[in-house]
């Protein structure tokens, strides 16, 4: 602890070397993590879905994503991205890194400001540690993109609130800079909008809590701008609202592929930020472990609030809140009369943001009595938490949290890829299509074939208006163009039916699941008679 400590006192010319080593360093940290854990797993269809449509333009992007439930902006910035880096899945997942990066900066910049360099210093490592954090900074999605536009709108509503000695403009620019990230928010995922209430909050809260007269005209004030920001902000968000409305009544009159919450979401949502485990698989030690973990978390947050300054504990409340709001109002928006739609991923905003609170507080709690042992004891028990997480996640790997279900195709693909035919690759669900066709080759070109069961659902249709590009709607006649024929899937039955009567299956591929031991892929090779 003495050795953080000196750089806690380090010399003001040296602060900023420091503080660059240390960001540079944690991310240095958080990339090699986050990479090497899905760097060599297969993509699985959300990130497929993602990778097809990115390859469309920004207006045929708005299009399908007004069919499907997320909004588009993630996909139009991946657009870009795709076109310089292609559709390698290591280089598309890498642009999560980006956006992961991004919101680190800012948090420790944020943190810095308030709490000081050793708060900044213990967030960072508990952010770079935080098993949801990586897991999502790892997938081909919006998540990240999310997070580092909360985090910046955050640290522009505590900057406008803290420093009054702006000028009229650049105050006015500020509160317009915030109103477009909260646009930017809502047109990259729709459960941003839990901490742009959390902000609501923080300032009525703030408001009603003071007793000066004068800092109430100020907090007044300051929420006649948030309206104002905010309605800049709904203003560029109009064209998407009527979209947000049909699909928010979609899924709650037809129903989500989302479980009911219970008393086990609750605690699996504290075991799964804490070590990526679902409640029911924390057993043995790791079970006492969370126990005492969690109750450090607790008692380290109620000293270090109790303790902080006026304004630090204003900063504070505001991380609390937005730490909590995006979880327990998905909670209170999965319960009766709503349909479910609660999910991990769903509230990882609230997860990164309690991890802040966490990293702040383990940094500045103080004991009376053996102050530096007892420290190194408390970052000893999270050090340990954060490896067996770490570990989780790579054991994991691309394992779905919702379905427990662990994707293989791109590993299947590869054996094919090293057999000794060549053939074009079928996929009779267009589901698997999505994962299969970011491994297509000149030499193995993969092709769905369409399913009118499917032509009504929302993802399928950027495949089915398409049908030039890799569609079948005869299999049987494509069947006639060819000498052989792979056919992929993730069910064995339409992997062993053959594409026309007679054909011989010469070659056959499973793909088990290591944990569960389980076939979760299979290939067969037909061949004309």
């Amino acid at each position: 602890m003495k050795f953080f400590a000196r750089f806690g006192r380090a010399n003001p010319r040296h602060t900023f070397a420091y503080d660059t080593l240390a960001i540079v360093t944690a991310c240095t940290i958080f990339a090699v993590i986050a990479t090497f854990a899905l760097a060599h797993e297969s993509s699985y269809f959300d990130e497929g879905f993602t990778s097809y449509l990115a390859r469309f333009s920004p207006f045929e992007i708005a299009y399908y994503t007004a069919l499907d439930v997320h909004p588009p902006l993630y996909y139009i910035t991946l657009h870009y991205w795709q076109s310089i880096v292609g559709i390698d899945v290591f280089w598309l997942r890498f642009f999560s890194i980006i956006w992961a990066w991004i919101a680190i900066i800012l948090t420790f910049i944020l943190v810095k400001e308030w709490f000081g360099r050793m708060a900044s210093y213990s967030t960072l490592l508990f952010i770079t540690m935080s098993p949801l954090f990586i897991r999502y900074s790892e997938a081909m999605r919006m998540y990240t993109m999310a997070i580092a536009i909360v985090v910046g709108a955050t640290y522009i509503l505590v900057r406008l609130l803290s420093h009054s000695h702006q000028s009229t403009m650049r105050r006015r620019m500020l509160w317009a800079s915030y109103g477009v990230l909260v646009s930017a928010g809502m047109w990259t995922n729709y459960f941003t909008a839990f901490i742009w209430i959390a902000h609501l909050l923080w300032i009525l809260s703030e408001r009603h809590s003071t007793s000066s007269t004068k800092e109430k005209k100020e907090y007044t004030s300051h929420l006649k701008r948030w309206v104002f920001a905010v309605g800049l902000a709904i203003i560029l968000y109009i064209p998407w609202l009527p979209w947000l409305i049909v699909r928010f009544t979609e899924v709650q009159a037809t129903g989500f592929w989302i479980l009911p919450v219970s008393i086990t979401t609750i605690t699996s949502t504290i075991t799964t930020s804490l070590v990526y485990l679902d409640a029911s698989k924390a057993t043995n030690w790791v079970a006492p472990l969370i126990c005492l973990y969690t109750a450090a978390i607790v008692y380290v947050c109620i000293w270090t609030y109790r303790r902080l300054n006026r304004p630090q504990r204003r900063i504070y409340r505001l991380f609390l809140l937005c730490a909590m709001i995006p979880i327990v109002g998905l909670l209170l928006l999965s319960l009766p009369p709503f349909r479910s739609s609660f999910v991990y991923r769903y509230v990882l905003n609230g997860v990164f943001f309690m991890t802040i609170v966490m990293g702040i507080s383990f940094a500045l709690v103080r004991f009376q009595h053996h102050n530096t042992v007892k420290k190194s004891g408390l970052y000893t028990i999270a050090i340990i938490v954060m490896c067996i997480a770490v570990v989780n996640v790579f054991q994991a790997g691309n394992r779905s949290l919702d379905t427990g279900v662990k994707n293989m195709v791109s590993q299947t693909i590869t054996k094919i890829h090293n057999s000794d035919i060549q053939a074009p690759i079928i996929s009779r669900s267009p589901y698997t299509y999505f994962t299969a066709s970011q491994y297509e080759t000149t030499r193995f070109p993969v092709y769905y074939t369409f399913s009118e069961s499917l032509s009504d659902v929302g993802s399928t249709h950027v495949l089915y208006d398409h049908p030039d590009k890799r569609g079948i709607k005869d299999i049987q006649a494509f069947a006639q163009k060819h000498t052989a024929i792979w056919l992929l899937s993730e069910d064995i039955s339409s992997a062993t039916t053959p594409p026309q009567p007679g054909w011989i299956k010469t070659k056959y591929i499973v793909i088990n699941d290591s944990k569960t031991g389980r076939p979760a892929a299979y290939a067969s090779l037909y061949q004309k008679p």
